[in-house]
């Protein structure tokens, strides 16, 4: 009788090498293994990329926030349009859905920025700005500070 090595190397040697029916199968159980392994990671990168994406609109807006700020105060720092307590709206794309800092938007609101305004903290000739930008699942918290006029 004749082993399977045997066997196999014959065929092979006249031409007619083919694969079983097992090793069929078996190559396709891994490779379906290794799709359905991939295709699990999409939700997972399409999260981050979402998650991504808010944190940048809500630091973009906080941004301009802050630079609204300073050119106030270098214009005339007795009047100010932004203090504290100060709530302002922004659409999907972080554009203003107001007119308290750069116009008129038709987009729905998402995100909301609230401004805290801390004069002489934390140490005097400084005001400490800070900004809670809030989306719909998180808040995120920007602070800087600046000099007193």
């Amino acid at each position: 009788m004749r082993s399977y090595c045997e066997t196999r190397f014959r065929r092979a040697s006249r031409g007619n090498f083919a694969f079983t029916l097992i090793e069929i199968v078996l190559a396709i159980g891994l490779i379906s293994f290794a799709i359905i392994g991939i295709l699990g990671l999409f939700p997972v990168a399409m999260s981050a990329a979402h998650k991504s994406q808010e944190e940048t609109h809500a630091a973009l807006i906080a941004r301009g926030i802050f630079a609204k700020i300073e050119a106030e105060r270098q214009l005339d720092p007795t009047t100010r349009t932004i203090k504290t307590g100060t709530a302002l709206t922004f659409d999907e794309s972080g554009i203003a859905t107001n007119s308290q800092v750069s116009g008129l938007s038709s987009g729905k609101a998402i995100y909301t920025a609230e401004i805290t305004i801390q004069q002489n903290i934390p140490i005097a000739g400084l005001d400490q700005v800070e900004v809670d930008v809030k989306s719909a699942t998180d808040t995120y918290p920007f602070v800087t500070l600046f000099h007193t006029n």
